[in-house]
């Protein structure tokens, strides 16, 4: 579905996001529908017909910190866990936020597993269900892309 939205001229289109949050109650997922509404500025105003994107973050995702972060989406909320290795990490940490349209706003907190203990909060863009990218934060967090892994 992505792949759809990125074939778009974003240029051309004002988007116009109409959130419809459903969280699955399977133990396997939990997904955020989002169904975008186009208006292209060449048509006058005429709106396209409604895209349907589902948001499943869940999974193992790799940084490009050195770090591995373990995610869980349940509906629009979103935790994790992450760490630079298993085996005495230099840092770890956790976080939790909320996921709105494509961005996902969130605390994070370092634990005592790793050395450090920093703290603050950052905002994550959604690329797709597989690529995350920082868009700005504070405290010091080191990693600003993230792939999903499984």
């Amino acid at each position: 579905m992505f792949r759809t939205l990125s074939k778009l001229s974003f240029s051309s289109i004002i988007l116009f996001l109409v959130i419809l949050v459903s969280e699955s109650h399977s133990a396997q997922s939990s997904t955020v529908n989002l169904h975008l509404r186009g208006v292209n500025r060449h048509d006058q105003g005429q709106a396209s017909a409604p895209v349907a994107v589902s948001i499943n973050l869940n999974g193992v995702w790799l940084c490009n910190d050195g770090g591995t972060y373990y995610l869980r989406q349940t509906g629009n909320t979103l935790v994790w866990f992450g760490e630079h290795t298993p085996q005495n990490p230099a840092w770890s940490n956790v976080a939790q936020g909320n996921i709105l349209g494509n961005q996902v706003s969130m605390q994070w907190w370092d634990v005592p597993k790793g050395r450090f203990q920093n703290a603050g909060t950052f905002v994550i863009s959604i690329n797709s269900n597989e690529s995350l990218s920082m868009i700005s934060g504070s405290g010091g967090f080191g990693g600003s892309t993230w792939r999903k892994i499984r």
